[in-house]
């Protein structure tokens, strides 16, 4: 990809910038400098672990197989081992899946606990406990909430260590390896693929467009050639001027549910030493009706990454506006106007309307769109972001893997349960 074919002005305040199908990158309000590699491989010594592993899919079906039969998958998990399989479910549920309904269990709140409980009984419905370490107390505590109640089970835990692994062992609950890979880097891997699988995702087809993207986005790709080098040299270029908040808007209720999985990986990637970005992730076009206030009439320190999809599913129905009411004043014409747009269109224009506010206002901002929303694109989206969260932790100097406040709240967390018994 070379810079003369790829970019081009328009009205001097516009880059274009053309990635090949599924994804696309539009890049506004952004300086010369940004063309450069500034990483240049920096910091990255060797690929990253998520960008070399490769899933065990035959145990994946094997141990699924006998769980098949549940119309109910319930996902107990906190961070990273439960946000991947969120936004595959709530991108891919219905035409990429099969009809088994999930529940996640990220809490311990009491009362969301029995609410899931009395919607999917043990009769009707697999619980998956999901945890790395082992020794996460409050998904442990939901584990034995189920436990105790005589659920079926089946989990991903590390094989080496950990008070989960030992549960599973004890309770003969049949369990995954989870590997040496950070959780929210885990998507690719039982964490993300097992829960996955058992709704009728085609994980393999998932796999397929990650590794596409990985190639994309490895170290020793130059960075027009390379996008999540690019959007985190852009994003990191107008942090240092003063743009430290991301809004994140997402035009497509599919991606939606990706939201927290974005915002943990660049928080607990890149949030450390005084650094990094604040990601505000957003449904849209709902977000036009509240934060696109703060981000046009705020203080003017925050970039639109606006995300959206380019072909829906149905482009046939349109609005119909009865004849009797067509003469209606509506803004600035009658409500006649909408008549025979499609639902689609207008759903797009939505968009165009806060992308073009935002170039108005020479408000810096990027839209990544996803051409299509199906298994491979999903794979592309998400092994995308993983490497968003690596560079733009190297950009800062900080360390893409670890994550010492969020273990440091936990241990705080565990004591006061010590200190509540008297311990």
């Amino acid at each position: 990809m070379k810079l003369g074919n790829n970019f081009k002005r328009d009205s001097g305040k516009a880059l274009y910038m053309n990635f090949s199908d599924p994804l696309e990158m539009i890049i506004l309000e952004t300086s010369k400098s940004l063309v450069r590699n500034k990483t240049d491989g920096k910091g990255i010594s060797e690929l990253p672990g998520f960008a070399t592993y490769t899933p065990p899919f035959e145990e994946i079906e094997a141990i699924a197989k006998p769980f098949q039969k549940y119309k109910n998958v319930i996902v107990i998990g906190n961070g990273g081992s439960i946000t991947s399989f969120k936004g595959y479910y709530q991108a891919l549920f219905g035409k990429h899946s099969n009809d088994k309904q999930a529940f996640f269990v990220d809490t311990g709140e009491p009362d969301e606990l029995n609410r899931i409980a009395q919607a999917a009984t043990p009769q009707d419905s697999v619980v998956i406990p999901i945890t790395k370490s082992g020794t996460n107390t409050q998904m442990t505590e939901s584990t034995l909430f189920f436990l105790n109640k005589r659920y079926p089970m089946l989990g991903v835990t590390s094989k080496q260590s950990g008070a989960m692994r030992e549960i599973f062992e004890k309770m003969q609950i049949p369990y995954l390896d989870h590997p040496s890979i950070g959780g929210r880097y885990s998507g690719f891997t039982p964490t993300g693929l097992l829960p996955a699988h058992l709704c009728g995702i085609n994980i393999k087809e998932m796999f397929k467009g990650a590794e596409a993207m990985y190639k994309k986005c490895a170290p020793n790709s130059p960075l027009q050639e390379n996008p999540a080098l690019t959007i985190s040299t852009i994003c990191a270029e107008l942090d240092q001027k003063g743009y430290d908040q991301i809004f994140m808007p997402v035009y497509s209720k599919k991606l939606e549910g990706f939201i927290t999985l974005f915002m943990q990986l660049l928080h607990e990637s890149s949030g450390k030493n005084g650094k990094g970005q604040t990601l505000i992730g957003v449904g849209a076009p709902e977000s036009q009706h509240h934060t696109n206030q703060r981000f046009f009439g705020g203080p003017q320190n925050m970039i639109g990454l606006f995300v959206r999809v380019e072909e829906q599913d149905d482009y046939t129905t349109e609005i119909t506006v009865d004849d009797k009411l067509k003469n209606i004043p509506y803004r600035n014409g009658t409500l006649g106007a909408l008549d025979g747009i499609s639902y689609a269109d207008s759903h797009s224009f939505e968009y165009l309307g806060t992308s073009t506010d935002a170039t108005n206002n020479k408000i810096p901002h990027m839209t990544l769109t996803v051409k299509k929303v199906d298994p491979y694109s999903v794979g592309e989206f998400v092994a995308l972001w993983h490497y968003i969260a690596v560079y733009s932790s190297v950009l800062r100097g900080a360390d893409p893997f670890d994550q010492p406040q969020v273990e440091t709240a936990k241990d705080i967390a565990f004591a006061a349960r010590n200190a509540k018994k008297g311990i």
